[in-house]
């Protein structure tokens, strides 16, 4: 599976930016000695239950430009709670790369990095297979549709 991600944040960048109406907005410095640990984005046309669309880390070597459309393969998915609601991040790679998985030391700096980067109170509940990835789409798609028909 192929996905078209909207990056808003560029890998090693210790500010949050967000796309709205086309222009990236600043939201906030993250923690203090916190750097985003890949390109973080979102899938277009979709809406989770914390209102936002649905997250995407893409893992990559150097960072990507903000505002880019980049074409990705989720391998993971990130269940999270953000407060009260539901917050789950999509973790991808380029569409090209040969990785498939996602190993322990990884997956132990993702948890740190969300539970940590805003200083609130973020709960990493754990990774599923990029199987999983399919019915969290199709479910933050069918948010977006429903939001916006009424």
């Amino acid at each position: 599976m192929v996905v078209e991600v909207v990056i808003e944040n560029a890998k090693g960048s210790d500010k949050k930016y967000e796309l709205h109406n086309g222009k990236l907005v600043f939201d906030r410095n993250l923690a203090r000695g916190f750097k985003f640990i890949g390109d973080y984005g979102f899938v277009p046309n979709t809406l989770m239950p914390d209102g936002d669309a649905l997250d995407v880390l893409v893992l990559v070597s150097k960072p990507g430009r903000p505002k880019s459309k980049v074409k990705v393969k989720p391998i993971a998915l990130m269940e999270m709670r953000d407060d009260s609601s539901r917050d789950d991040k999509i973790i991808a790679v380029h569409s090209n790369s040969k990785k498939r998985s996602l190993g322990q030391k990884e997956k132990l700096e993702m948890k740190y990095f969300f539970e940590h980067y805003k200083n609130n109170h973020v709960r990493v509940l754990g990774f599923k297979t990029a199987e999983k990835v399919k019915k969290a789409l199709k479910e933050a798609k069918i948010r977006f549709r429903i939001k916006n028909v009424l």
